[in-house]
């Protein structure tokens, strides 16, 4: 059970880094 609590928290973590790496992706393009 703890197991599937920390790989749901985990995927959270990872689209919220996703997440803040696409936005300034999209700023730093937007200086172009």
């Amino acid at each position: 059970k703890i197991k599937i609590l920390y790989y749901e928290a985990l995927k959270k973590y990872v689209k919220i880094q996703i997440f803040i790496f696409c936005k300034e992706d999209n700023e730093r393009n937007s200086y172009h």
